[in-house]
Formats: structure tokens, sequence, C-alpha cells
């Protein structure tokens, strides 16, 4: 609810002797310690300093301190603040610096190496100007170019403040002197202030229309055109007056507002010369001040006034003056228990209540002060209602009797219910209803009574009976009730309870639903023909001419809440419940929860509403409440911040407000989000919801948290949305983001799967080739063979058929020669199945390690060797026996084998040889044959194919044959090749 403040503004402006200050302390997210300063930036948090600096932004207090100076901190614990023109906040800490919102950091301004100032104080803001005294002098620091100029005026002890007082002079106060320094000129003058034979110390200056009114250590004075000083107002003598202000509602510069050193805020009327205003603290008032030591002021761009005091500090909305509250005695330890509040109908400056333990209380309805309980009579302490009959005539119910009391004698006759003595225990008054000048009507738990004004007597009217009144007890349950269009309305535990005088007769309405639904406990006029019930799960409507009935569950947000008090006025009806306050329009059927009660000050209605003065009044426990119906619903927090954002666990360097998407790495792929926004009043009913675009399908409640965590976010382009608004479901339209881009790693980018890909079909490509090489190169090798195999075979059968002609030809005349013959046929025969079984040994791929290489070199040589009686022996590692030999390198080197030893056995006459298998780096294999025969001369050789045989094997091996022999020395063959 927010006063408009084009009426606030528009009439003539006075101020309110019961203002509203919303206080702010350790009991509320802030401190409640003394502030010296205190400035509000463009975004809405409030800076001060006292033991320290600190921000607010109404939820959570930030503290800097000098702890990690190293870093971005401060450089000592006591600081200044100021704001420059354009709302940047400004600190002096062992220089001059800012706040940096992307890094968290305070960054100082560098100095002239021979003016390199440590203490600033007494700051003016003029524009991109900030004018100061430091240790050098006056000095003017341009926030743009971030440069200092230092004036004439060089020496300044323990400056005080420094105003302009016209656009060429600049006003500075010490503790000594008074300085008038020409901006233009770069010169000064100095006096000296004296008064009472007294040094003046002034410690601010305000400029009222053409007047100049000075604050000092001795009360206020004016300053004159000579630069003269004269003393006002009396009442302020001796008293300290730290700082001055007017309120941007005060078109007439009229009030003066003085902060004080323990008198609160004095408002001075300039235009009748006195103190007309004074705030002081109230300890039954918990919107007062917070103390009557007062530091100074600031008006942030709303026009509200901030203060700061010695134990906290407080904030004035004249926008939003729409609650307040008053403890009756905050120090009793009995809680009052306020069951009704009624305005005098005689006196419109008084009001009363009537307590559960402290009888009847009288207020000034003006100064909301207590001005007399009366409770010195014991029977009429506890008390249900009250009824102002006339001036000085009243009826005070208790549980059991009605009495009849005037606030000049005290408690006068007093009545009992006519029941009987079986009832009288049970049987409680709840309420007085008055009907006219001479009846007023009793509710009960046990129905309803009547009470003659004139003859001063208690009838029964409509009591429980259940052989004529049926067996439902809740219906005569009777509590609050009023007097309308000639009968009595009354809510009841069981429905609407309807009494009509003229001829006796009692209705008890119930319509549909639960029993909730019409377990009432207040019943007040809605309109014309409509009541409102409060009830035990909402609100209950009932007309009272067609008697139908309209059930609200639902009251802003919350369902079912239970109600207890409800009026209607103007189409709206007020409903008080045991979670707040809400309102419900007649009209539109809409709902809300009013924005009255901030969490400080926590409060519930436990008497029914009342309408004084045009303000809906009620009480709570140990005191009253009020607030203006007129007062519109729905203010709207600000536009949302996204204070910082955390990546990884490490504060985000840039800014949150960047426009351009921001990059971060694959790993850095973990985000923390801080938001906030500033509703000082109210900031508990400020509400949020957020969205990761790429992640979030919706809207997502932030609840009770000013934050959002997302872990593990995949590669992509997200944007971050924060929205906030009321506890209503009403939404800022402004909508604060951010946008980031998670950077793939190099292995998911497309260039790097691009390559893959190529990478991928080149080896594809190789290994295809190299299986159709692979199975060209068997081929060929088989092709080979087959050559080999044809040719040897093919020779070998010519000369078996040309030995066989030959031998049929000489079998008759030369049995000799046939007989060779035969014999060389079957020895080529024998040969050419050797040569078949070496051909059909060396294409099976189970024989293609060394070891079965080596066997088979045994299986041929042995017998050959042991026939010759030649000493024949293998040297072979048993670490090399399963290396794998292709079937290319098995076939040469047998064959090499072969020719090499069938030389050795025929040509040599040796008696020993040996083959050696070794393999090196297991590539390099070497077989070595030597024997120990006769050897020969390598040049002078025989014409043959052998050797050339053997180097065409190894050739195709694409290995190394080398032959080392001499004659008589014995013969060596090495062959070297890879194997793979």
């Amino acid at each position: 609810m927010v006063c408009s403040p084009c009426n606030l503004f528009g009439q003539s402006f006075v101020p309110d002797p019961d203002w509203r200050f919303d206080n702010f302390n350790s009991q509320n997210h802030f401190t409640s310690g003394p502030i010296t300063e205190l400035v509000v930036d463009k975004k809405g948090y409030v800076w001060t300093t006292g033991t320290g600096l600190e921000r607010f932004d109404g939820n959570h207090t930030n503290y800097f301190s000098r702890d990690n100076h190293s870093n971005g901190g401060l450089r000592s614990n006591y600081p200044g603040v100021v704001c420059d023109g354009n709302g940047n906040v400004w600190i002096t800490c062992d220089g001059l610096c800012r706040y940096d919102e992307a890094t968290g950091k305070f960054v100082y301004v560098k100095t002239d190496p021979k003016h390199n100032f440590h203490s600033a104080e007494s700051f003016c803001a003029r524009g991109d100007e900030l004018w100061f005294v430091c240790e050098f002098g006056l000095a003017k620091f341009d926030v743009r170019t971030q440069k200092t100029i230092f004036t004439s005026l060089t020496h300044v002890y323990d400056p005080l403040c420094t105003v302009f007082i016209n656009d060429s002079t600049l006003f500075i106060s010490s503790r000594e002197k008074v300085y008038f320094y020409n901006t233009k000129r770069d010169t000064w003058t100095s006096e000296t202030l004296v008064y009472n034979q007294s040094l003046l110390k002034v410690f601010c200056i305000r400029q009222v229309k053409d007047k100049f009114f000075l604050g000092t250590n001795n009360g206020l004075f004016m300053l004159n055109n000579d630069h003269k000083i004269s003393a006002l107002c009396p009442e302020t003598r001796d008293v300290g007056i730290d700082d001055m202000t007017l309120l941007a509602a005060d078109k007439e510069q009229k009030y003066l507002l003085m902060a004080s050193e323990g008198r609160g805020i004095q408002i001075y009327n300039t235009g009748q010369q006195k103190i007309e205003f004074n705030y002081l603290h109230d300890d039954n008032n918990p919107y007062s001040i917070p103390c009557n030591g007062i530091s100074g002021f600031f008006t942030d761009s709303k026009g509200r006034l901030w203060l700061g005091s010695d134990i906290g500090m407080s904030m004035l909305d004249l926008a939003d003056q729409r609650f307040r509250m008053r403890f009756l005695d905050k120090g009793n330890a009995y809680e009052l228990g306020i069951n009704k509040i009624a305005s005098d109908k005689y006196d419109s400056t008084k009001i009363w209540l009537c307590s559960y333990n402290q009888g009847m209380i009288r207020v000034n309805w003006k100064t909301k002060q207590v001005e007399k309980m009366y409770n010195n009579v014991a029977f009429a302490r506890r008390l249900y209602d009250f009824a102002q009959v006339s001036k000085n005539r009243w009826l005070l119910a208790t549980q059991k009797e009605l009495i009849e009391w005037s606030p000049l004698t005290g408690p006068g006759s007093r009545f009992k219910l006519p029941v009987p003595d079986s009832l009288a225990l049970i049987c409680n008054i709840r309420r007085i209803i008055m009907a006219d000048a001479g009846t007023c009507y009793i509710t009960t738990n046990h129905g309803l009574f009547k009470y003659d004004l004139l003859s001063r007597k208690i009838s029964s009217a409509s009591v429980f009976s259940p052989p004529k009144t049926g067996g439902d007890p809740l219906k005569y349950i009777l509590i609050e009730g009023l007097f309308e269009n000639g009968a009595v309305w009354v809510a009841s535990r069981g429905g609407v309870f309807e009494y009509r005088p003229a001829d006796g007769s009692t209705t008890v309405y119930r319509g549909n639903g639960s029993l909730g639904d019409y377990f009432l406990f207040d019943i007040s006029k809605a309109s014309a023909d409509q009541l409102v019930c409060a009830a035990g799960e909402g609100v209950t409507l009932f007309d009272m001419k067609t008697k139908d009935f309209s059930i609200i569950h639902t009251l802003g947000n919350v369902y079912k809440p239970g109600c207890s008090s409800a009026i209607g006025l103007k189409n709206i009806v007020w409903i008080g419940s045991d979670v707040g306050i809400f309102t419900y329009d007649l009209v539109t059927h809409r709902t809300q929860q009013a924005e009255l009660i901030n969490t400080v000050n926590d409060i519930y209605p436990s008497s029914p509403f009342a309408l004084i003065d045009g303000y809906i009044v009620y009480g709570f426990r140990n005191g009253f409440a009020y607030f203006s119906p007129e007062t519109k619903s729905n203010e709207l927090p600000s536009d949302p911040v996204i204070e910082r954002i955390i990546v990884n666990n490490q504060t985000f360097p840039g800014s949150s407000q960047k426009k351009a998407p921001v990059r971060f790495g694959h790993d850095e792929n973990t985000l923390n989000f801080s938001f906030t926004s500033f509703q000082y009043n109210y900031p508990d009913d400020i509400q949020f919801r957020y969205r990761l675009k790429g992640i979030d399908r919706g809207w997502q409640r932030a609840d009770d948290q000013r934050g959002a965590n997302y872990a593990q976010l995949p590669p992509g382009g997200y944007t971050f949305y924060v929205q906030c608004g009321n506890k209503n479901g009403l939404w800022n339209n402004h909508v604060a983001s951010f946008s980031f881009t998670i950077e793939p790693p190099y292995w998911a980018t497309w260039w790097f799967r691009i390559l893959v890909v190529a990478f991928i079909a080149f080896a594809l490509h190789r290994l295809y080739r190299y299986k159709i090489e692979h199975l060209q190169a068997i081929e060929s090798i088989r092709a080979n063979i087959a050559a080999d195999f044809h040719d040897d075979l093919g020779s070998t059968l010519s000369s078996i058929s040309i030995f066989s002609e030959v031998a049929i030809q000489k079998a008759e005349t030369d049995l000799v020669t046939t007989k060779n013959m035969v014999g060389d046929i079957g020895t080529r025969a024998r040969a050419m199945i050797h040569s078949m079984n070496d051909m059909v040994w060396i294409i099976k791929p189970e024989n293609d390690s060394l070891f079965k290489l080596m066997q088979r070199m045994e299986e041929f040589g042995y017998p050959m060797a042991e026939a010759r009686e030649i000493r024949l022996r293998f040297v072979m590692d048993s670490g090399i026996h399963d290396i794998r030999v292709g079937m290319l390198t098995r076939k040469n080197l047998f064959l090499i084998f072969k020719e090499a030893f069938n030389n050795a056995v025929k040509y040599s006459g040796a008696n020993d040889i040996v083959v050696q298998f070794d393999l090196k780096q297991k590539k390099a294999l070497t077989m070595k044959i030597t024997d120990n025969g006769c050897g020969f001369e390598l040049n002078n050789r025989q014409k043959g194919n052998g050797l050339g045989n053997m180097q065409k094997r190894a050739a195709e091996l694409k290995g190394k044959l080398k032959i080392v022999t001499h004659p008589g020395n014995g013969t060596t063959i090495n062959v070297v090749c890879e194997i793979t």
C-alpha cells in the first residue's frame, strides 16, 4: 500500500507528529552500532560508516575491513563515505577509493608523489567534482579524469564541514576557524566564530531560500550576508546539531529538520522561527526513531530520508506511512490482551480499549499515549467487551457479569445472566450489541440475551434448548454481532445467527461447505445487502436478501487461513487472520495480502477491526495498530540487480551488466548467481524467480534464498534471467540478465571432429590399402612358390620322363645302364616329394614361429648329417621360440639353410656344422651357419647357382647375406633380416 506522491506533495506540507520511521539494526539484518555517515548509491545500496564500512540492501549487510587490503581491500578500519553527483560511492580510507562491483575490490586513486594524501574529510559533491580537505589543505577531485587539484588553502586543521554557499564560494569549517574559499580566483579568507565568549564550531550549514542556517555545538545560528552570525531559537541552546536537511515534499522550504545530539530530530519552522515538532525515541512505539542521538541525514533519489544514529539507522518514507502501531506498556511482563477498541462518542481525541487483565484503558488519539488505565477494581479488570451508552455511562462485559461503569465513579451495578445454576459455570459472555437507545443484546456461548437499559434487567432472547432449538449447540455459541434492518445478526460457531425482536424468531443460516466455513469469529456489514464473516477456513459472504453464501478459501496466496476479524469499506473487505491482513474486492473478486507488517513487528489482530478517524484500528496482545484503508496496495520492489557471479568457487571478475556474452572454458561450468532488490520497508516480502535459458524450461522460485546454483553445465550458450515481485504475485517489468557461453573442450569442437573423421578415414584407407597389399604380397608369395614348385616339378618330371624312355630302350641291351637310370629316377622322385613337403610346410600358418622353423631344419638336416657322420647343432635362445615369422621369411630362410647345408655336406668335408639364431631389439634376426670344412676362395669359386640362389633369397627378405670363408678355415654364412 503506497500513498500517492502527487496527492501527498500537492497539498501544503505539514509534518505529521506520528511519522513512521523504519529502523534497521541487528534485528533486521543490519548493525546496532553507531552510524556516523551514510549515503545511498544509484543502484539503491545503503553505505554506512561507524564501526567500519557496511553495504546494506534491506536483507543482507556486507562488512568491509582492512583484513584483506593487500587483495583489493580497505587500507584501514576508519573509513568515510560520500556520494558524487552521479550516484557513485567514494570511500576515504587512507586515501580515496571507489568500490569496483565487477571485481569486488576497492580501487584507490593514484596520487601525485608530492601530494600523497592519506586523510580526506569534509566532502562536498557538486556535479563531477568532489571537494575535500586533506593534510595538504583544500583539494578538488574530478571523478571523470581521476585528477586531483590542490588549492591555495593549504592548512585546515580538524575540518568539520564543507558546503557551497553560492556558485563560487565554498564554506569550510574547522574546530578553530571558518574559511570562505573563492573557487574562481583560488583565494580565501578566514574568520573565528565566537558566541558568548565561546568558540563556535559549525557542524553543518543549510541554505533555505536566501538564508543560511548553521548547525553548531551551541544550537542553531544564521549566517548573514556580511559573514556575521546571529543566534536563533533558544530551544536549541547548548544542543549539538550535527546535520540539517529539508524534505523533498516541503516545496515551501518551511520545515528544517535538525539532527541533534540527545534530542532526536527537531523541526524548526523557518517562518515562525520556532521548534514546532520534536521526534524522540519511544519504547512503546517501534516506529519512532531508534534513539535520541542522530548523527546525520541523507536524501536518496526517491525522496526518502535516511538518518544515522547511535544504534543503527532509520528511514522516513513519506510515501509509505501505511501502518503504525503502539505498545501500551512494552515493559509490562503481562500481556494486556486487547479485546476491543472504539472511539469516544463525545470526544474525538480519545479512544478506549478493554483488555484481558488491565480493565479499561484510555488513549489520547493525537499523541497515541496512554492517559489512564482503570484497573484498580479487581472484578473489572478482565474484560471481553464494552459499549458506551452516554458520555459517562458504559457497559462492561466480563466473563460472567454485565457491569454498569463510569470513568468518573468507576463500577456500579453488576448483573449476572438469568440462567440456572447448572449452566452458570459454563455460560460465558462474549460481546455486547447495541440495538437502540434502550436496548442492547449480549452474546454468549449458550445463546442470546437482552439487556434493558432503562429497567437494567437481563432477560433471555434466544437461548439453546435442545427440545426447542434442535440438537446443534454450535449454532448458539455466539461471538460478534451487529444490529441491522430490525434484526440481530451474530457470527456463531455453526453459521449466521439471525434474531428478530419483533416476533422473537431465530434462524441460523448455513450453506454448503465444511464446518470450518461456518465456524465464525466476526461479522460485519460488507455492502447494503451483504454481510462478511471471518471464518475458521477463510471468509464467508452472506446475502441478507437471498440467504445465499459465498465461500472464499484462498486469500492472497494463502489457502484456508484462520480469520478472526473482518470489516467492509467501499466494496473492499479487510480481513485479519493468523497469517496477516488481507483484502477482498467485492466487485472484481480479487484478493491480496496487504503489505503492512514487516517481520520485526509481526503482529496479528486480537480484537475486531474498528474504524476510527479514517483508520482501521485493531488490538493485539500488548497494544494497538492502525492503518489507512485509502492507501493502495501492491508496491513493487526496485529492479533486480545481479550482485555477483561465482564460477568454480571464484568470483567472476567481469561485470554482470555486460551486454556481450561472456565466454568460459569447458571446465568453468559451475556457476552461482547472487541477486537482490530493494524494498527497505518490507524486504522479506520480495519474491524472486529466475531461469537459465538453455537449462530451465520455466521460472524457478528462489524461496528465501537470493541466489541460484548451476553445476556441471554442458557446453553451449546460456542466458540467466532474474525477476522480482511482491508477495501477491505482481512482478516487476524489468528482468536482469547475464549471457554467457561455455566453450566445448577441444575434443568436442567441430574442427577437431572433422580432423578425427579425416584421420579415421585416412586410417581406414591405409588399413584397406595394407590389407590389399598384404593380400597381394601373399598372392605374390603363392605365385612365386607355385612358380618354383612348377619349375622344380616340371624339370624333375621331365628328367624322369627322359630317363624312363632311355631305360626302356636300354632295358634289353644294357641292363647296368638301365638300373642306374631307374635308381636316378627314384632319387629324383624322392627329391620331388621332399620339395613338395617343404612347400606344404611353408604355407601352413601354424608353422609361423622360429622354433617351428628350426624344427623343420632339424628334420631336414639330421638324417643327412647322421648318414655322413657330421655333428649338426642348432642354437636358439628359448626367449625367441615364439617369435612370429612370416611365410615369405620362413620360405627363404629355410631354402637358404638347405642350400648352405647341402653345400657343406657335399663339398666342405666338414664334420661339425652349427646353425645359430639370434634376435636383436626384437626386429633384427640373424641366422648364422658355420662349418669347419675346407673352405674355399670366394673370388675363385666355381660357377653355379648355389650362392646366387642364396643371394636372391636374401634379397627377397630385404636382408643381407654375408659369406666368410678361407681355404682350410671353414665357411660362415650370415643372413640378417627384419621380422615384423
